[in-house]
């Protein structure tokens, strides 16, 4: 039986058997699929190289209201809750394929301004702002299209949490 480190593979083979194995993770993500086609699939590959898995349980906070963001996250499998810290009521629910905590991308709104806790066993993977903007700088066009849908989605969020979220 051979054994290998990823480390011992070529940077191409590398990104290959990422985007083999990950490929579905990013692909159907709202936040990237604006992104002209001609350059999705090499950020994507990009950036699944800088993802970082996580699992938490029923009831695990993901972060807190107040503290500064500095990842936005993916939802690969289960449910979290994003919940109103004045009311304690559930304001949206995330589910395989969405995102969150997209408001670390927008310059000012770096402050968190709703809880995140697990509804259910949640797998996650998590992209801090500093590795997106690193692969970012390959693709300036689509940092433009990343940011202006965090921006939307951040505004659509706060909507929620002014006029109520059965409104």
């Amino acid at each position: 039986m051979i054994w290998f480190e990823w480390q011992d593979l070529s940077p191409a083979l590398h990104a290959e058997l990422l985007a083999h194995f990950r490929k579905n993770i990013l692909s159907d993500v709202t936040l990237f699929q604006a992104v002209e086609e001609k350059d999705q699939q090499r950020l994507l590959v990009t950036l699944l190289e800088r993802l970082n898995p996580c699992q938490y349980g029923p009831g695990d906070t993901v972060f807190h209201v107040g503290e500064i963001g500095r990842n936005v996250y993916f939802v690969i499998n289960g449910e979290v809750d994003l919940v109103d810290p004045k009311t304690r009521e559930i304001v949206a629910t995330f589910r395989k394929g969405s995102f969150f905590g997209e408001n670390c991308l927008v310059t000012g709104e770096e402050v968190r301004p709703f809880t995140v806790r697990a509804r259910s066993w949640s797998d996650i993977c998590s992209l801090s702002k500093m590795d997106l903007d690193i692969c970012l700088i390959d693709f300036p066009d689509a940092a433009s299209v990343i940011r202006i849908t965090a921006q939307v989605f951040l505004l659509a969020i706060s909507t929620v949490r002014i006029d109520g979220p059965n409104n």
